[in-house]
């Protein structure tokens, strides 16, 4: 199957921001995990933090959150240290908040966040954007 959801993952400085939009099967999260594997090792990170933010109407299907929950130790394992979000929608509340994710921080913008996560951390000089569409270094 092809997978479905679109995203974009910016790392800026230590915080691995994930923007998400349109609805994920498993294909599509897969897809994305190892995008966001790829750019971990390949920038060496050792600690960092990881932000995810919810477009209006950015859902999963039952599939594809248990793909996302068998993750969470591959990021615990490589460095990852807190985990914001950003939702848009209750729904979206309830079924992160399912995944049990240790660290977890819900935040109402993306200024809140970012001030919270780049002014609590040591900053690592580098950065660099990737999506399913474009990738940019």
């Amino acid at each position: 199957m092809d997978a479905h959801g679109t995203w974009e993952v910016t790392l800026k400085f230590n915080l691995l921001i994930i923007n998400l939009k349109g609805n994920f099967n498993v294909e599509g999260i897969i897809e994305l995990q190892n995008n966001i594997k790829k750019m971990v090792l390949d920038k060496k990170l050792t600690e960092w933090n990881r932000l995810v933010i919810y477009d209006v109407g950015t859902l999963a299907t039952p599939d594809a959150i248990v793909a996302i929950k068998k993750q969470l130790t591959w990021y615990e394992a490589y460095g990852c240290k807190s985990v914001g979000v950003i939702c848009r929608e209750s729904i979206q509340l309830y079924l992160i908040k399912q995944l049990e994710i240790e660290n977890l921080i819900i935040f109402d913008s993306l200024v809140e966040a970012e001030n919270y996560f780049l002014n609590a951390n040591e900053l690592n000089k580098s950065d660099c954007l990737v999506s399913n569409e474009v990738m940019q270094y």
